[in-house]
């Protein structure tokens, strides 16, 4: 990320963050160019293109399935092309819902930098 800071914005995080702030410099970061080192990582090699094009693959196959056999009874759906950062459908992420309250504490405890015990678990 110091790296991408520097390339794009010519200057190291430490002088960014003493001028404009953490907040602006954390928006920095977030809207770096696709061909940035950071966000290549996070979007683990799968740009824009990379994405649609696995979008297009999917709807072949699923249009293709849906004139087969098995498409006209329903059976046999084609799963979905892996992608990066994208969950299947079954997965859940956490096991239920928390009341405004424990929202709002949680938030405050974010905000604090200190992680925040929600259930059973701490979150950070």
């Amino acid at each position: 990320m110091e790296i991408d800071l520097i390339r794009y914005y010519h200057a190291p995080y430490a002088a960014l963050a003493a001028e404009y702030g953490a907040q602006l410099v954390a928006a920095m970061v977030v809207n770096l160019p696709s061909d940035s080192a950071t966000m290549r990582h996070y979007a683990q090699g799968w740009g824009l293109e990379a994405q649609l094009l696995a979008g297009v693959f999917d709807r072949l196959v699923e249009a293709n399935w849906q004139r087969s056999a098995d498409g006209q009874k329903g059976r046999n759906k084609p799963k979905p092309l892996p992608r990066p950062g994208v969950q299947g459908a079954g997965v859940r992420v956490g096991s239920g819902s928390m009341s405004l309250d424990e929202a709002k504490y949680w938030l405050a405890q974010r905000r604090a930098g200190g992680g925040a015990v929600v259930g059973q678990e701490t979150i950070k």
